[in-house]
Order: C-alpha cells, then sequence, then structure tokens
C-alpha cells in the first residue's frame, strides 16, 4: 500500500468520525442524551421503588396491590381517550404558535372532561363488577381520583416534548419517579398498601405544582380550535388512542385473567415479578422514540430519509435487544433471587419467556406501530390491535386455564409475534408509497 493509499484511508476515517462526532453533538444539545440517561435512572428508581414495596408489605399483599394496579393500569389506558398522542403529533408538526396554543388549550380541557369519564366509569366498574380478588376492592377505590392527576401529568410531559423542551421534560420525569421512591416507600412501609397508593398521589402532585405555569396558559388565553379542527382531532385521537391501548394492555390482560381464573393473590405476585424487568427494559425503545417521534411527523413526507433512518433504527436496535434479552434469559435466576429473594424463585420460567417477548416487542412491535401512527396509518393500527387483542384473549383463557402463569407468557409472546410480522411488512409497504 502506497503512501497516497494511506492518507486517503485516514483522510476517510478522519471524515467519519468527525460526522459521528457532529451526529452525537446534535443528540446532547436536543437533550436526547437527557431523554435517555433519564429514562435508565427512572428505570432503575422505579425498580428499586418495586423491590422495597415488595419487601415491606410481602408476597400476598403485594399480589393484592398488584390486581388493584392492574385494573387501574387497564382504565389508564384510555386515558383522554387519546387525545394526549394526539396532540403530540399534531403540535409536532409545523403550525403557527396560535393555532398550537389553540391545539393545547383545547386538547387538555377536553381531555381532562373525558378523565372525570374514565374515573367515573373505573368507580362504577368497582362498585358493581365482578373483581378476582375482593381484597383488591377498598385499593381500586383509592386509585378512581389518580386519573385526573395523571392526565394532567402526562399533558405537561407532552407539551414539554412537543416544545422539544427535553432537559425540562427528563427533569420533571426525575422528580416523578424521585418523588414515588421517597413517600411510595415511606407510605408502604408505614401503612402497607394503603400507605403506597397515597405516595403516588403526592408524586404527582409534586409535578403538577411544578409545572403549573405550563399549564396556566391553556386555561387563560381564549384561543378557539375550530369546529372542522375538532373533528380531524378527536378522528385521530380515538382511533390512534384505542390501538395504542390495545397494543399495551397485553400484561395487564395476562394479570387480569390470572386473578378471574386462578383468584390466588401469590400467583400474581410471582408472576408481576416475573414481567417486571423486562417491562421496565422498554424504556430503551422508549427514549429512542420519545426523541424521535417529533423527527419523523416533520419528514412523514420524505420517502429518502424515512427508507434510509426506519432500516437503521430497526437493524440497529434489534442487535442491541438480541443482547438484552439473551442477558436476561441466561441470568434469570440469578436476578430474581437477588431482587426478589428465593420465594419468587417460581417465576423463573414466565421471565424467562417474557424476556424472548421483550426482544420482538422493542426490535419490532413497538417502533413499527409508533412510526405508522406519525404516518397517520391509524385504520391500520387500530384494526391490527382489535384483532391482536381478541387473538390474546382467546389464547390466555385457554393457556391459563391449563398451564396457569406461564400460558399466561406463552400467549403474551405469541400475540407480539403475531403483530410483528404484520406490522414490519405494512410499514415497508407504507413508506415505499412515499417514493
Amino acid at each position: 500500500m502506497n503512501k497516497l493509499n494511506v492518507q486517503i484511508i485516514i483522510y476517510k476515517a478522519n471524515l467519519y468520525l468527525n460526522k459521528f462526532s457532529s451526529a452525537l453533538k446534535q443528540l446532547f444539545v436536543h437533550g436526547f442524551f437527557h431523554i435517555a440517561g433519564t429514562n435508565v435512572a427512572n428505570k432503575i428508581i422505579a425498580a428499586i421503588t418495586n423491590i422495597l414495596i415488595i419487601r415491606f408489605i410481602g408476597k400476598y399483599e403485594y399480589g393484592v396491590l398488584s390486581a388493584a394496579y392492574n385494573i387501574y393500569n387497564i382504565f389508564i389506558l384510555f386515558s383522554g381517550f387519546g387525545i394526549q398522542s394526539a396532540i403530540l403529533i399534531f403540535c409536532s408538526e409545523k403550525r403557527i404558535y396560535t393555532e398550537k396554543l389553540s391545539y393545547y388549550r383545547y386538547g387538555f380541557i377536553a381531555g381532562f372532561i373525558a378523565s372525570i369519564a374514565l374515573s367515573a366509569g373505573m368507580l362504577c366498574y368497582v362498585v358493581i363488577g365482578k373483581l378476582g380478588i375482593q381484597a383488591t376492592k377498598q385499593y381500586i377505590i383509592m386509585l378512581c381520583i389518580l386519573p385526573l392527576f395523571n392526565y394532567i401529568v402526562q399533558f405537561i410531559f407532552i407539551i414539554l416534548r412537543t416544545r422539544r423542551e427535553n432537559k425540562k421534560y427528563a427533569l420533571m420525569q426525575n422528580v416523578s419517579s424521585i418523588s414515588y421512591f421517597l413517600f411510595g416507600c415511606i407510605g408502604a412501609y408505614i401503612h402497607g398498601i394503603s400507605g403506597a397508593i397515597i405516595g403516588n398521589y403526592v408524586s404527582h402532585l409534586i409535578v403538577i405544582a411544578l409545572c403549573l405555569k405550563d399549564i396556566l396558559p391553556l386555561v387563560r388565553e381564549k384561543v378557539v380550535l375550530s369546529r372542522k379542527n375538532k373533528l380531524v382531532l378527536w378522528e385521530y385521537s380515538i382511533k390512534n388512542g384505542l390501538s395504542s391501548a390495545l397494543n399495551r394492555i397485553l400484561y395487564l390482560i395476562d394479570i387480569a385473567m390470572i386473578a378471574y381464573l386462578i383468584s390466588d393473590p401469590e400467583i400474581i405476585a410471582s408472576y408481576k415479578v416475573a414481567v417486571m424487568i423486562p417491562e421496565a427494559m422498554s424504556f430503551i425503545p422508549t427514549s429512542i422514540m420519545v426523541y424521535f417521534l417529533p423527527v419523523i411527523v416533520k419528514h412523514n413526507n420524505d420517502y429518502t430519509w424515512l427508507k434510509s433512518k426506519i432500516a437503521k433504527l430497526l437493524l440497529y436496535s434489534g442487535i442491541f435487544h438480541a443482547f438484552v434479552a439473551a442477558f436476561l434469559v441466561i441470568f434469570a435466576p440469578y436476578i430474581i433471587t437477588l431482587l426478589w429473594g428465593s420465594e419468587y424463585l417460581d417465576s423463573t420460567v414466565c421471565f424467562r419467556i417474557i424476556s424472548v417477548n421483550y426482544f420482538f416487542l422493542a426490535t419490532f412491535r413497538f417502533p413499527c406501530t409508533n412510526i405508522l401512527a406519525c404516518l397517520k396509518k391509524v385504520n391500520f393500527n387500530l384494526i391490527l390491535s382489535v384483532v391482536s387483542s381478541c387473538f390474546n384473549i382467546i389464547l390466555n383463557y385457554i393457556l391459563i386455564k391449563n398451564y396457569s402463569s406461564y400460558g399466561a407468557a406463552i400467549a403474551t409472546l405469541s400475540t407480539v409475534i403475531f403483530i410483528s410480522s404484520i406490522s414490519v411488512p405494512y410499514l415497508i409497504y407504507s413508506v415505499r408509497r412515499y417514493k
């Protein structure tokens, strides 16, 4: 190799390094690493919080708490009837400030009213519905007002994301998780299940108090959203909100059906432990999509950009998630013993199945459904979500009756593979149409 060739190689290497360095610098300036770092820290804090609460209240009580929160989490999936996600998309697009303000104001008020209806529905369900574990009733009643607080906090986060205030968004996420760690653990230690729930209320109130100035202008400014825009907003909200809720309901259906078919708090506690770490690892694809969703919305008509970025996203994330899933599968019993104690080793098989599920969820299902939402393919997402939810419920009913919690884990994995096998080809098809 002559001297000229060596110089060319060195020049190209320096060029690639400069491009890579510039890309990292841009990600840092726009807050990507703040979001990613925050999500890592928050998941660690959340894991420690759950570990301590489990230690403080015991396995049976944790099963009761998990069953109560499971009902709450099912209802909260329909928070604001999906209008937060619509505001994220519509206000990330290029619009004048007053128009965005009209979306913010209308979205906040309409979503809050919808959340009141959600809380009322949750209370009615507890009073007249059939619960698998009767001990959860009083705690579900305690949780009935929490959807209102949750909606306000999530809307604050949406405002910060659409304004690209990623550093403040990351800070408020930290405040939320640290507050729940402190007050949730103290509450659980002093008052058991009730104390843990009260601690959750306190953590929401702290975030709201710190961000009042972000919400007040939405109520004070008399900027009216046109009737036409309201109809378009609600059409997107309901379709995307419903499909998003159905996509996130898998683990919740598992626990609800275990509670209904088996009614054993200790089995629920073990299954909850099995899904906790793989579910917590979803912060990785979540961090990526939180940062890139507003960017994808801005380029949702650019075929060349979409083709290049989406292909790289799926490839690199797939390699990374494969290593994460392999680590969890191999070291499952050691992780469980270290974090929750040997009494939870009965959750090892479910832990491994859900870890494999994490790979398909993080690599294919989660990115594809979110990107399709950015491309406004909400009808496809909705239809696939309804079909996959029915598929999951049928599998759960059959497998839980025969294989207990193992059946629930297998049903979840099968459903995610089913969704991925359809959504990935459709995403490729949708992007190619822009050409």
